[in-house]
């Protein structure tokens, strides 16, 4: 999926995508996906608890929160090694290497960009399967 990235006076298209892992492996010998993402581990009792906590008696509604993921631990510097990957895939060698491109660039809204940057990786990464290819995976 394609997504945009506001620097430098301009609008630049990034592409999340398989070759974008593969980029930001080769470059920071890292995983994006493990790098941008992270672990939550969330237990059925810790949901349990947080919904009795929260609701009390009240009847529980689709719309109570029950969990809060803190974005305060986000490390910004992956997500700005991740966007780089993913202009590199769109652009090609237009793009110039990591350092060259982070000393070039000015103006960039880090929280823009991660929300573009997470719904474009959530699609591209982690599809919802449609109708039929969860019937075929389901063996129906």
């Amino acid at each position: 999926m394609n997504f945009e990235v506001k620097y430098s006076g301009g609008t630049h298209t990034a592409a999340a995508g398989l070759n974008a892992l593969v980029i930001y492996e080769q470059e920071f010998e890292s995983d994006l996906i493990k790098d941008v993402f992270g672990i939550v581990e969330v237990k059925e009792e810790d949901l349990e608890k947080i919904a009795e906590e929260k609701l009390g008696d009240k009847e529980k509604e689709s719309s109570d929160v029950v969990l809060v993921l803190d974005y305060t631990q986000t490390n910004w510097t992956k997500i700005v090694k991740a966007v780089w990957a993913c202009l590199k895939n769109y652009n090609g060698d237009s793009i110039p290497s990591f350092k060259t491109w982070v000393n070039q660039t000015e103006g960039m809204n880090l929280t823009e960009v991660q929300n573009a940057a997470i719904v474009a990786f959530n699609e591209s990464f982690f599809p919802a399967r449609s109708g039929d290819a969860a019937k075929e995976a389901d063996g129906n």
